[in-house]
């Protein structure tokens, strides 16, 4: 694992533990895309996937996402919580 992967998993790891008040069981790096980090995560019987970007500015579209995928939930359209 690259020096970047290394510290995307523990920044993965950090988040997870501050929003799950643990860190999770496992943590497994999958295929990331040009601009993300990937990372699958397990805790109990939940399964995470994590992605990360060195960007801040990011921050903006994975805000979107958010918001598009809770407007599809409010339709009936069955989505992954962001």
């Amino acid at each position: 694992m690259t020096a970047a992967g290394r510290r995307a998993r523990g920044h993965a790891q950090s988040i997870l533990k501050a929003l799950l008040g643990e860190a999770p069981r496992t943590l497994h790096a999958l295929g990331g895309g040009l601009s993300n980090q990937v990372f699958k995560a397990k805790r109990g019987t939940d399964v995470f996937v994590i992605r990360l970007n060195d960007d801040p500015a990011k921050v903006k579209d994975y805000l979107k996402e958010q918001w598009a995928m809770a407007a599809a939930r409010a339709q009936g359209v069955p989505v992954p919580e962001v």
